[in-house]
């Protein structure tokens, strides 16, 4: 039988991590498809790297959480 060590943090405390780190993710990643499509053409870049970013956040935001389940068990 393994011995399972328990996390001494409390449990609000891991959701509270999960949601500042969901919440970073987002916006960085916006910010970053904002600037890049800006750049690249004007006012339409500015949607299209906006929407690419929050694609991107998302992905990010479904790892994030896939890793918090895998350490749980």
């Amino acid at each position: 039988m393994k011995n399972k060590e328990k996390s001494t943090e409390p449990k609000t405390l891991g959701a509270f991590k999960f949601w500042f780190q969901s919440i970073i993710i987002i916006i960085i990643t916006l910010g970053a498809g904002c600037y890049i499509g800006w750049h690249n053409s004007g006012s339409n870049g500015l949607v299209i790297g906006a929407l690419l970013g929050e694609i991107i956040a998302g992905i990010l935001c479904i790892f994030n959480t896939l890793r918090l389940i895998r350490i749980k068990k």
